[in-house]
């Protein structure tokens, strides 16, 4: 797996201030183990807890998938994640 592409930008609400993400991540392989590894991605970022950008992760979702199989069953899947950070 590799971090293809890494963004943040400022983020506010009436309530927080914060700071949202955009991370983009690639994994290759055979297509059951790349869906298997974006799966457990997905889901361990989702249940983590943890600091990121200055701040503590509040929320982290999937936005995009784009995955592409050759015919020999070997598979590139570009995984997109938006994240939000609040300021503790």
């Amino acid at each position: 797996m590799d971090v293809v592409d890494v963004t943040s930008s400022p983020w506010a609400s009436a309530t927080f201030e914060g700071t949202q993400h955009r991370i983009c991540l690639s994994i290759r392989g055979r297509e059951a183990d790349v869906d298997a590894l974006a799966a457990a991605v997905e889901g361990d970022l989702s249940a983590a807890d943890l600091e990121f950008g200055g701040g503590t992760l509040i929320e982290i979702v999937r936005t995009n998938t784009d995955k592409t199989v050759d015919g020999k069953g070997n598979a590139i899947s570009l995984l997109e994640f938006t994240a939000l950070s609040v300021l503790d």
